[in-house]
Formats: structure tokens, sequence, C-alpha cells
């Protein structure tokens, strides 16, 4: 199944951390799957918190 989401889940600046851990590699996409398979009722749930954002592709930057 192709999921039309894209979804950015870990970022860091390069000159703090020259890369990720294979665990930390593990549980990121063990995240991305539930994000991926995740209801749009369930993502709208996770954004109500303001703990997450959606970005939408006319988003300018601010």
């Amino acid at each position: 199944m192709l999921s039309s989401r894209v979804v950015f889940i870990h970022a860091f600046a390069k000159n703090d951390k020259a890369n990720i851990s294979n665990k930390e590699k593990t549980a990121l996409q063990l995240t991305a799957k539930d994000f991926l398979g995740a209801t749009d009722k369930q993502l709208q749930v996770l954004i109500s918190t303001k703990k997450y954002r959606e970005v939408t592709a006319d988003e300018q930057d601010s």
C-alpha cells in the first residue's frame, strides 16, 4: 500500500550528531510505520494535542 503522507519524525543538526544509531533507526522505523498506518481521525487527535503539527504543501516559511 502506498501512502500519500510524508512524515518528518526526527531532525538534528549534523554538527551536533554525525548520524543516528541502529537502535534509534529501528525505533524511528517503527514510529514511521505507525504514523503512515494511522487513520485521518487518529492523526487529527494527535494534531489537536499541539504536540504534532501538520505541514501543508502550500505553507510558506515565516
